[in-house]
């Protein structure tokens, strides 16, 4: 059993997703507004979307299989 949830905040835990999600928004961010170059605000808040559920995706899976 894990210990987490009394050594944590739920804002603690927030954080930490933030973070650690943070280069896949930037990317996708970047990558959204370059696909749409007419609408960059629009493209860049999809790609924004996209890539938080991509690293989310991508550490959920990581500590599914690997720890």
């Amino acid at each position: 059993m894990s210990d987490i949830g009394s050594i944590f905040s739920p804002t603690d835990l927030l954080l930490m997703v933030l973070i650690a999600c943070a280069p896949g928004t930037l990317l996708g961010t970047a990558i959204g507004a370059w696909v749409y170059p007419r609408h960059r605000i629009t493209g860049g808040l999809v790609g924004f979307i996209a890539g938080f559920a991509v690293s989310f995706g991508a550490w959920a899976a990581y500590f599914a299989v690997v720890k």
